[in-house]
């Protein structure tokens, strides 16, 4: 059975199983494969090197035959809110933190991921990040991580 990249490898798994199944660190930690569950961790501790960032993606082909297979999707899910409410405390907090830079390291969180991916699979990637029209600091993460912006204009 082909996997998600050259060399084999099956990262993904099914969409619906976010919720039954979500990715476990070292035994202990239950972390949901979302953007949430990715932005979670990079805040708390950074990306451990023990987790590959693919793990967070879904191969939409393997739920619709009609995609290509080179199209991945690393899902929101709702607690995103929250965790901005919380990141915005992070950026901005003066006490010790795990980075020298809170605010820069938080907000380039998302372009790390992407980077990753880039650097893992040794490809180009075209990444599209659809945000919330408010401007939240979920939306700032995702302009931070884009080299180019569409901006939809409605009269």
């Amino acid at each position: 059975m082909p996997g998600d990249d050259d060399e084999g490898h099956d990262y993904v798994s099914q969409i619906g199983s976010l919720k039954k199944n979500p990715m476990i660190l070292d035994g202990q930690q239950f972390i949901p494969r979302t953007v949430s569950g990715y932005l979670d961790l990079f805040t708390s501790v950074g990306l451990p090197n023990n987790v590959d960032p693919r793990t967070f993606l879904f191969n939409v082909s393997k739920f619709n035959n009609q995609l290509p297979r080179n199209v991945y999707l690393l899902c929101g899910d709702t607690s995103l809110e929250l965790l901005g409410k919380a990141m915005d405390l992070k950026r901005s907090a003066t006490t010790i933190t795990p980075y020298a830079n809170a605010w820069r390291t938080i907000t380039q969180s998302l372009r790390v991921f992407v980077n990753k991916i880039g650097e893992r699979r040794g490809i180009k990637l075209m990444t599209f990040i659809d945000t919330n029209s408010s401007f939240n600091i979920a939306t700032e993460i995702a302009l931070a991580a884009a080299d180019r912006i569409i901006l939809p204009v409605s009269e």
